[in-house]
């Protein structure tokens, strides 16, 4: 890290923190944009979850290691809501039907581009130190809602069947973290997601839609 200033951190390996963060001092790093999770509350005496627990403990710890920060919220990735069908491409390639728990748990995916390019903005621009964006793309959208989305990209027929929890608990495979996902998917059922304008205020224009992003990454779909 010598002769960086500033660097974007994805965190993924439990207990990493404290040396990096020294060794971040020690290059002479002087702000860490880090892609915290949308999941971590400020309010609450215990984190709802691990993942919010563990992001919430490396928040803690740039907060207090002397340099300077921004904390990028992620709420939820495009790509993350139909994992069912993406990790497993034969859904979408073998058949019409994409199955999967929650089918009306509604969340607000972000395109990846927009993502990057709020973290871009983190990254090169000073007035962003010291502030924590809880990052959203800009809709609304149920599970059943992005399939069909996705359907109208790919130009095929396509729908989402509903799986019961512990089915699709299974289906998840032992290294998802399943508890999390579902958890978080039932607290939003048959309600809006919060959306923010993060996107705008950073970058100056609006948000790419879901359809934007099936359009964007059809090919992955059809490869």
């Amino acid at each position: 890290m010598r002769g960086v200033s500033t660097v974007f951190l994805l965190a993924v390996v439990p207990g990493f923190a404290p040396a990096f963060l020294a060794a971040a001092k020690e290059a002479g790093v002087r702000r860490i944009v880090f892609q915290s999770s949308g999941s971590v509350d400020d309010t609450a005496a215990e984190q709802p979850h691990p993942v919010a627990a563990f992001h919430h403990d490396i928040e803690q710890q740039l907060r207090d290691s002397g340099l300077e920060w921004t904390m990028l919220r992620l709420e939820l990735s495009a790509a993350n809501p139909i994992q069912w069908a993406f990790d497993v491409p034969g859904q979408v390639r073998a058949g019409d039907v994409v199955r999967g728990p929650y089918a009306q748990a509604a969340g607000a995916p972000i395109h990846p581009a927009d993502f990057a390019a709020i973290a871009v903005a983190a990254l090169t621009d000073d007035a962003h130190a010291g502030r924590t964006y809880p990052v959203t793309g800009p809709q609304s959208l149920t599970h059943a809602e992005q399939i069909a989305l996705l359907a109208e990209a790919l130009d095929r027929p396509l729908r989402y069947e509903e799986l019961p929890v512990e089915q699709a608990r299974t289906a998840m495979g032992p290294h998802a973290p399943a508890d999390v996902l579902l958890d978080d998917w039932a607290r939003h059922l048959d309600r809006p997601a919060p959306i923010t304008d993060i996107i705008e205020r950073i970058t100056g224009r609006p948000g790419r839609t879901y359809a934007q992003w099936a359009e964007d990454y059809r090919g992955d779909f059809l490869n």
